[in-house]
């Protein structure tokens, strides 16, 4: 990427929380904000029995990326350890292996990766760990709209905080 383009990037904060059933994502541009919710399995085509928390956090990430139509620079905060670890330190030996973990086993959730890496292919994104339930507002009222997204079924992409 040329130093010009990278300087004319969008700078996009992102917190994000999944649980089994519900995401959200709160995404944070300037003095701008809004958040995208809602249940997983109606974005998954996955059965709901085979809904994992990790789907919901992975959702979260992808429904956001989704949102962002212009190249910008995002920087996702989560508390999925898991997730932010597969993403910055795992990811490219999975692909290299064919999506195989160092183990020989089969990577879960390699349909939500592949879609997670369509998603952010105009942009440079990475993954910031934050502890989940230590009073970090953002992830909070991730919380509250995973569940929210869980609890009532509604997908919404026009809230503001």
């Amino acid at each position: 990427m040329k130093l010009l383009e990278f300087r004319q990037m969008f700078n996009i904060i992102m917190y994000t929380d999944g649980n089994i059933g519900g995401y959200a994502a709160i995404l944070l541009c300037k003095n701008k904000q809004k958040v995208l919710f809602g249940p997983t399995e109606l974005t998954t085509n996955v059965r709901q029995q085979d809904t994992t928390n990790s789907r919901g956090e992975m959702m979260a990430a992808i429904q956001g990326l989704e949102a962002i139509k212009k190249p910008s620079l995002v920087v996702i905060h989560s508390d999925s350890e898991f997730m932010c670890k597969s993403w910055n330190l795992w990811l490219q030996g999975w692909i290299r292996r064919g999506w195989k973990r160092n183990n020989g086993g089969r990577v879960a959730n390699k349909d939500l990766w592949k879609r997670m890496i369509a998603a952010s292919k105009s942009h440079n994104v990475s993954f910031q760990h934050v502890r989940g339930h230590a009073n970090i507002e953002l992830n909070e009222v991730a919380d509250i709209y995973a569940t929210l997204g869980k609890e009532t079924g509604i997908h919404r992409s026009d809230c503001l905080l």
